[in-house]
């Protein structure tokens, strides 16, 4: 069940408070109690200085002190009072009481104050008690319920008799004499009635007073009735003099009810309230305000209608023509399909809730029971609540017998949806053609099992034989009550639709074709001129538009389709700016990629250095050229690879680097063996990476350098030597001593990381094409199932 705003109210107590009194009284009685509380701390404040000027030596000797302490417990029992009062974390009520309470504490303590010296008979203004002047002030000031009053009053003389005791026991004055003891205490004894009497009256004005403004801007006029849920009462605007009726709750209704059902009350009072202003549909009534009225009352405000309900309408006229019973029947449809689309089922149409005005029009009414489609509510499972009534039963069964669906009736609450309002709509259907009811029953039992069975024949024909019925609402009404959902409308807009098609007759589909037929012409002529021009952008998207448009009023327009396929599979000249900035981004993406995989692969070079350091170096020169120029290369790639927008410049500085330094190892294996297949293998990747520009270079430069070493080497710039000896190749290395170990890990390290190399590169250039040739064949097979056989089409080719 859902838990609205009102239920949250009525369950903290703050619509429980609000039942007990007007909002406004407790609100002004807080006010009155704060404004209490203020002038007893400026009292408090006043009367120290004073005493300490009467009495300067007050305090200096033992047990002299006591009143100003007294007066510094008042003064905390003010600022308390003061500060309950000021808080917005308690309620009005729990403020009044907490404030009373306070005021008996302020009571004992003027008492302490009052009766600590002793007293003299001669000395008449200490025999008026103040704690009756705060009593009575507070009943004259304060809308304080009487009850309370009462209480506090009580409360305030015991606290002023206390406080004449406590002084006696702590002092050692003389216990006064009776004739004393009544002079003292007789006026709080007399204030009560007063202060009680005050408090009823005061607090009877101000019911009267909200009883006339209990609606806000709205008076009551006269009830128009009485329901299970509350009242409805016909109301006039106080200014603007207009009509309506008001619906509430009074919270009489939810005292007499256990919290389960007020929260139930409540819960679908507000569901109906917004469900109903959340709808525009002409045919659904007008909310125009909701809320809680000062006495606790739940409320909304909503049109005035004049007109009957259905039920009494075939009553008293019985058979009405069947145009005007489908006529009825298509606005409450127009209600229905603006809750369908809006997510709301009704849950309890029937022909009490569908009203007639004056001029004909129609309201569905009663949106109580509305809730979301599919909505779990757990208040359906409560059948054994139900009573043996047909009218709908609040908190047991949503829903009435003898027009709910049967997925209401067995409880299939998670499968309810608009369908289950369709099937409402066929009962009424079928109930106002034959006043007959679709199921029979003399109980709730009897007619939910009758809807959980099924009817046999549930075509209005043959239930009512003398009249003549057409055929056509026959399959309407069969369709509509179809037993399973799933055979029926699937919403009010398909009856909508079905209705106008009965109504209008068939529905005229030449015009419709004949406008589809314009569309498809026009799209045909733009789409021509598109093409030819070949990079004409807007010519392009608004074929496409008037393509759709034609689509959408004949989906099997054939030319509308082939000039769809058309436009969408003839790539143009140019590319619009939009696919430019698009494949900018892919491409900063793929060099992204490149960047962080040239710099791991240039920075694992440095694996191979231990192994060459294994061998004698006599020069190390190329060693430091080399790891330098890869070394710059790596960090290069990693600017690339964090760069927002990196630059192909980049990537090709990259490779002109690694590619120097890789030219940079010929002194240690020659430049015939080991030098030409780095080159080769790091060259060839950036071909498939950089555009077209970059892919030129990268050949060049990969040819240039690999030349380049070997031109060096011919004219013995390289201290490497090529020797055959008995048809076996000794290269001797002018710049390294091999080791024999140290010498096989580093071919055999060089042979895998230039194969991984290779395979890291080809790895992803396979991946990307994978992915572009899987969403072109997407595409391609999207588009076949719009395309047409221009060989077996009998739609001609547009004009050329």
């Amino acid at each position: 069940m859902a838990d609205d705003g009102l239920v949250r109210a009525w369950r903290s107590g703050e619509a429980g408070a609000s039942l007990s009194g007007a909002a406004d009284l407790s609100q002004l009685a807080v006010q009155r109690l704060r404004l209490t509380a203020a002038l007893g701390v400026a009292i408090g404040l006043l009367t120290l200085p004073l005493l300490l000027l009467r009495q300067p030596n007050l305090g200096a000797r033992a047990g002299t002190a006591r009143p100003i302490w007294v007066i510094g417990v008042g003064l905390a029992v003010a600022a308390a009072m003061f500060a309950i009062n000021k808080t917005e974390r308690l309620e009005p009520s729990r403020k009044i009481d907490l404030s009373l309470v306070c005021v008996v504490a302020m009571s004992l303590v003027a008492g302490l104050f009052r009766h600590w010296l002793p007293y003299v008979e001669s000395d008449v203004v200490r025999g008026v008690s103040p704690v009756a002047l705060v009593v009575l002030f507070i009943a004259v000031i304060a809308p304080v319920p009487p009850a309370k009053m009462a209480a506090a009053a009580v409360g305030a003389t015991i606290a002023d008799a206390a406080a004449l005791g406590i002084t006696l026991l702590l002092t050692s004055n003389p216990t006064p004499p009776w004739n004393l003891w009544l002079w003292l205490l007789l006026p709080n004894v007399v204030v009560i009635p007063v202060a009680v009497f005050t408090a009823r009256t005061l607090y009877r004005l101000g019911e009267t007073v909200r009883r006339a403004q209990e609606m806000g801007a709205y008076r009551l006029i006269e009830r128009l009735g009485v329901g299970g849920m509350g009242e409805v009462w016909r109301a006039d605007h106080r200014t603007l003099a207009r009509p309506a009726a008001i619906k509430l709750v009074r919270p009489e209704l939810l005292g007499a009810r256990d919290s389960d059902d007020a929260m139930r009350t409540l819960t679908r009072f507000e569901r109906e309230a917004r469900a109903t202003a959340v709808l525009t549909s002409p045919h659904t009534i007008e909310v125009y305000d909701f809320g809680r009225a000062d006495d606790g009352s739940f409320y909304y405000v909503m049109e005035l209608l004049e007109g009957m309900d259905l039920e009494a309408l075939t009553q008293r006229h019985g058979v009405m023509p069947e145009e005007r019973v489908v006529h009825l029947l298509l606005q409450v449809c127009h209600s229905l399909r603006d809750a369908h689309e809006n997510g709301l089922v009704h849950r309890d149409i029937k022909p009490a809730n569908i009203i007639l005005g004056e001029f004909g029009e129609v309201y569905l009414l009663d949106w109580g029971l509305a809730g979301l489609a599919k909505q779990r509510d757990e208040a359906v499972r409560e059948l054994k609540a139900l009573r043996l009534t047909r009218e709908t039963m609040p908190g047991s069964l949503l829903g009435t017998p003898g027009y709910m669906s049967p997925e209401q009736a067995t409880g299939g609450v998670q499968e309810l949806g608009p369908p289950a309002d369709v099937y409402a709509l066929g009962c009424i259907l079928f109930e106002i053609l034959t006043l007959m009811p679709l199921h029979d029953g003399e109980g709730v039992v009897s007619l939910l099992d009758a809807t959980i069975r099924g009817t046999t024949d549930r075509r209005p024909s043959r239930r009512a034989t003398h009249q003549k019925i057409d055929p056509e609402l026959d399959r309407i009404v069969m369709r509509a009550t179809a037993l399973s959902s799933e055979d029926r409308f699937q919403s009010a807009r398909e009856l909508f639709l079905e209705i106008e098609t009965y109504l209008d007759g068939r529905r005229d589909e030449e015009q419709r074709m004949q406008l589809a037929d314009e569309r498809a012409r026009a799209a045909a002529t733009e789409a021509k001129a598109a093409l030819s021009k070949g990079d004409s952008f807007e010519e392009r998207r608004q074929a496409l538009r008037d393509a759709v448009g034609a689509l959408s009023l004949d989906p099997s327009n054939e030319l509308a389709l082939r000039t769809f396929a058309d436009v969408t599979t003839t790539p143009p000249d140019a590319l619009p700016p939009d696919v430019d900035e698009s494949l900018a981004d892919a491409s900063a993406a793929r060099l992204r990629w490149v960047g962080g995989a040239v710099s791991i692969v240039y920075a694992s070079a440095f694996v191979y250095l231990p192994f060459i350091a294994a061998s004698v170096v006599e020069h190390w020169l190329p060693v430091v050229v080399s790891y330098g120029f890869l070394l710059t290369a790596a960090v290069v790639g990693l600017l690339t690879a964090r760069a927002a927008r990196p630059r192909p410049r980049w990537i090709a500085a990259a490779m002109v680097l690694s590619n120097i330094g890789f030219a940079a190892t010929a002194p240690f294996f020659g430049p015939l063996l080991v030098t030409p297949s780095l080159l080769a293998i790091n060259t060839a990747p950036y071909a498939l990476y950089l555009g077209t520009r970059g892919r030129r270079l990268a050949l060049a430069f990969g040819l240039g350098t690999i030349s380049t070493v070997i031109g060096l080497g011919m004219m013995g710039a390289i201290p490497v030597e090529y020797a055959f000896q008995d048809g076996v190749l000794v290269v001797h290395s002018g710049a390294l001593r091999f080791a024999p170990i140290p010498t096989l890990v580093l071919l055999t390290l060089l042979a895998l990381g230039q194969m991984l190399g290779a395979m890291l590169g080809a790895s992803r250039i396979r991946a990307d094409l994978d992915r572009a040739e899987r969403a072109l064949h997407m595409q391609s097979w999207l588009l076949r199932g719009l395309a047409i056989d221009r060989k077996s089409s009998s739609v001609p080719p547009p004009r050329q």
